[in-house]
């Protein structure tokens, strides 16, 4: 997490750099689904895989810097004994940073904060809060508006759950 701090921060330098090394503001919007397999960890289920997408749009401000808003649902998840089940989504803002690696292939990380909701069924409990929201991944772009992205992402849900989700999906970008 600390790495994934630090390379956001020396990200956000390079939205106000003077244009030459490929910061300057360059406003582009973006939509994206994901879809994968998310893994719950909770003191009341096992260790459980569900199915989970994720729809997102945002906004670059260059090729390094940009914020995201998205849903996630995260899939359900039961108690070991099956009484009890929770199914968990989250909506979440956060700030992307992006490492070009050439003109097709980004590395990216986001920090962010997201609104869960936790849906309990049978003896499980219902709660909602909010907490952080984190990942890592990487975009390959087909072509000047359609990108492959892999990303890992983590979320947490209070103190009791977190939820691990690795997804695949396609991003589309407005550019001008």
């Amino acid at each position: 997490m600390i790495i994934g701090i630090t390379f956001l921060l020396f990200q956000t330098t390079q939205v106000f750099s003077d244009g030459r090394s490929g910061g300057g503001f360059n406003l582009t919007p973006y939509i994206g689904f994901n879809a994968g397999s998310s893994k719950a960890k909770n003191v009341n289920t096992n260790d459980d895989t569900d199915t989970s997408y994720r729809l997102y749009g945002g906004l670059n401000f260059n090729r390094y810097v940009g914020v995201e808003i998205g849903y996630a649902n995260l899939g359900e998840f039961s108690s070991p004994s099956g009484v009890a089940s929770w199914e968990y989504t989250s909506l979440y803002t956060a700030v992307v940073g992006k490492l070009p690696i050439n003109s097709k292939f980004s590395l990216t990380s986001r920090l962010g904060y997201g609104r869960y909701d936790v849906d309990g069924s049978g003896i499980g409990a219902s709660r909602d809060g909010s907490d952080l929201v984190y990942g890592i991944g990487a975009l390959y772009h087909l072509n000047s508006r359609v990108g492959i992205a892999l990303d890992y992402m983590r979320y947490d849900f209070g103190d009791v759950v977190e939820n691990k989700a690795f997804s695949l999906g396609i991003q589309y970008s407005f550019n001008k």
